[in-house]
């Protein structure tokens, strides 16, 4: 049985769940799967799991999976695996995993029919789910860039008001150096026409006496 995936591993593909499988120790139960060579890394896997000890495990994509990361789980002497691309949190792989362990054990049992259906439909569920993620981070981006941008914007005012005082002080400077020289040209203009005045008193005095 297999759902209506057709991921390819490119650059900018959907990242996703593409096989979902539950195996016990005498083969494979049932499995959903969107990439038909992934069937023999599952069987490859069933070679060596030990069914009697409960356990977790992740896998990241190499060769021998074809690039696809695998998440597997073994609980009560049945293993659920997840299949996904490299980019898929992994958090929901486990999710994704432990939503088939309940649907596994509740009652009533559940019979080959039931999994032909609703194991693709809980893959696409998940899916979903990463497309929902995947819209909040962008959204979340937006916002980052819109308060970067406004903290650029205010760096670049304070750097402008920060100018404008660093003018005003030199403004300021400018103006104490032009106070200062005129004071001194008046007190030079002061003595200058002192001399004066006393030059012309003593040229008066010495005509009176004359």
């Amino acid at each position: 049985m297999s759902s209506n995936y057709s991921y390819q591993m490119a650059d900018g593909g959907p990242q996703e769940i593409v096989l979902g499988c539950i195996a016990d120790a005498n083969g494979i139960i049932c499995m959903s799967s969107g990439v038909p060579r992934l069937s023999s890394v599952i069987a490859n896997f069933l070679q060596y799991i030990d069914f009697e000890s409960n356990s977790k495990n992740s896998y990241k994509g190499h060769e021998r999976t074809f690039g696809y990361c695998i998440q597997k789980e073994v609980v009560n002497q049945v293993c659920f695996f997840s299949a996904s691309t490299p980019d898929f949190p992994q958090r929901l792989s486990f999710e994704f995993l432990g939503a088939l362990q309940n649907r596994f054990f509740s009652d009533p049992p559940k019979d080959l029919s039931y999994w032909n259906k609703n194991l693709p439909a809980l893959i696409d569920e998940y899916n979903a789910k990463k497309t929902n993620v995947g819209e909040v981070n962008d959204k979340l981006m937006a916002v980052t860039q819109i308060m970067q941008d406004n903290l650029d914007a205010l760096y670049l005012r304070g750097k402008s008001i920060q100018k404008i005082h660093s003018d005003a002080n030199r403004a300021n400077v400018a103006t104490d150096n032009f106070v200062g020289s005129v004071e001194n040209l008046r007190c030079s203009l002061c003595k200058s026409n002192l001399k004066v005045t006393i030059c012309l008193i003593c040229v008066a005095a010495t005509i009176v006496f004359v």
